[in-house]
């Protein structure tokens, strides 16, 4: 019997039998006799559809509270511009003015601030009802220096973004010619309570010198230590560092100027 006379071949829909119905008008499983003209209809197939998903953005910035670490704006570029000469690619740029000065009233008394000033309204620190409505942070600040070893200095700061104003206080005692010791407490005028305190121990070499750091920051509830070098020797206490925080300090410098 030749191929062409086997006729159509089946699968059975019941059994799974495969086989030929030899042309004949009824094709019947020869395993379980089931007419396969009485198989139900193969579904047909759903032709898929290219879909698109459009995601609704409903994400509204909370403005910056550095008492809640969930704020969505928290861990955020700083609003207020800076320059960074070591890393430029890091500076954040805007139209400000920035000034630094210290005024030595006598031998043992100096004062000294800073201030930064945008010249275009900025979210988090824009206030329309402050004199200086665009006062990013400032400063201002009193040194006293009480004898050739001991030196002491008060300083006022305010921060626009968080709203902080904060009086930052540091006792420098020399220890001889070679060591030096600093401590620095912090406080939160607007909470009534201490945010941070810091110290250092520093010795002097004629070449650098070996800075030692430690600090506890309440808010962050983390305390930190470090070690730094400084060459030359007497880099760290420049006059310029006047209202700038310094790890030293937490402050103003407390080197001989």
């Amino acid at each position: 019997m030749g191929m062409a006379n086997l006729g159509k071949k089946y699968t059975c829909f019941q059994c799974a039998a495969k086989f030929y119905d030899f042309d004949k008008p009824e094709a019947l499983c020869p395993k379980c006799g089931a007419n396969q003209k009485a198989a139900p209809a193969k579904p047909k197939a759903v032709k898929k559809e290219k879909s698109v998903h459009v995601i609704e953005d409903d994400f509204t910035p909370e403005p910056i509270d550095p008492l809640n670490p969930f704020s969505s704006l928290r861990w955020t570029q700083s609003p207020i511009p800076a320059f960074y000469s070591f890393r430029p690619e890091l500076s954040q740029w805007g139209s400000h003015a920035y000034g630094a000065s210290t005024w030595q009233i006598s031998d043992a008394l100096t004062l000294g601030g800073t201030f930064n000033y945008l010249f275009d309204d900025r979210e988090f620190v824009t206030d329309d009802g402050s004199a200086l409505p665009n006062l990013a942070r400032g400063s201002l600040g009193i040194e006293m220096r009480h004898n050739p070893a001991v030196s002491s200095y008060l300083e006022y700061r305010y921060l626009a973004p968080t709203q902080s104003e904060l009086l930052q206080a540091g006792v420098l005692y020399r220890v001889g010619k070679r060591y030096t010791l600093a401590v620095s407490p912090q406080y939160d005028l607007e909470a009534g309570e201490f945010r941070a305190a810091s110290g250092s121990l520093t010795r002097v070499f004629p070449d650098f010198d070996v800075h030692a750091n430690a600090g506890y920051d309440l808010i962050e509830d983390d305390t930190f230590v470090g070690f730094s070098l400084s060459i030359p020797s007497g880099t760290r206490t420049s006059m310029r560092s006047f209202g700038a925080y310094n790890p030293t300090m937490g402050g103003a410098s407390g080197g001989s100027r």
